[in-house]
């Protein structure tokens, strides 16, 4: 799939077509290729062969982070850090650059001094740790329902099809679960919880609040009929 994405990309061998090379790399993504997600937040986020968008950027930066790309963590860091395309947060940034687990000495570097330039509270982040992470985890699955919720009408295998439908259900079942929980609990926690702890979870739980309305108005969350396809 990613061939054939590369084919449309470079107008090797077919006519040049952005929109066929941006399907099929979507299908592979979809499919499980680790690479897929990192090369169209890449091509987003640098405007190569699209539009320059950075909300789309960012969603598949998501999908990359959630197949443990390191280096698609560390752009997210620093889209947090910078407000690239996102209001700031400089705690929401270091706990994505402290999700960066690599034997690569340049990286490293590269996360001890963003790190350090950040100047985030440590004990913020390891205090309220299970919340932030629930907060990447529901941005992650409204990233993945943004991303894949019209693949059933649009992909371009059968097997693409039923998957996109299943993660797209999925990351319904993810942001009720957050709303639901982790962020009835900080409501009931109230003036007990950090302002930016409190900012960062009610930012997320927007997000997922229209992922569940949209899921409902187009009937999606009903449990598909066959389980995750292989």
């Amino acid at each position: 799939m990613m061939e054939i994405a590369k084919f449309y990309a470079k107008g090797d061998g077919v006519p040049r077509d952005m929109a066929q090379a941006i399907a099929w790399s979507r299908e592979a993504a979809v499919m499980g290729d680790k690479d897929a997600p990192l090369r169209l937040g890449r091509m987003y986020a640098e405007g190569n062969g699209v539009p320059r968008d950075m909300h789309r950027a960012i969603l598949w930066y998501h999908l990359a982070a959630e197949a443990f790309s390191d280096e698609a963590i560390l752009e997210l860091g620093r889209i947090h850090a910078e407000g690239d395309g996102v209001p700031r947060d400089k705690l929401l940034a270091a706990a994505w650059y402290k999700r960066i687990s690599t034997m690569d000495y340049r990286l490293e570097e590269k996360v001890r001094k963003a790190l350090q330039a950040l100047k985030a509270d440590g004990r913020l982040l390891e205090d309220w740790k299970d919340v932030i992470e629930s907060v990447q985890t529901a941005r992650v699955a409204v990233a993945r329902f943004e991303l894949f919720r019209d693949g059933d009408k649009t992909g371009k295998t059968g097997q693409g099809r039923e998957k996109f439908a299943w993660q797209c259900h999925d990351a319904e079942r993810i942001c009720s679960g957050f709303l639901e929980e982790t962020w009835q609990n900080l409501k009931k926690a109230g003036n007990n919880v950090p302002q930016p702890i409190k900012d960062m979870a009610a930012a997320a739980s927007l997000e997922a609040e229209k992922v569940c309305h949209a899921a409902k108005a187009a009937g999606s969350a009903e449990q598909p009929a066959e389980a995750q396809p292989q």
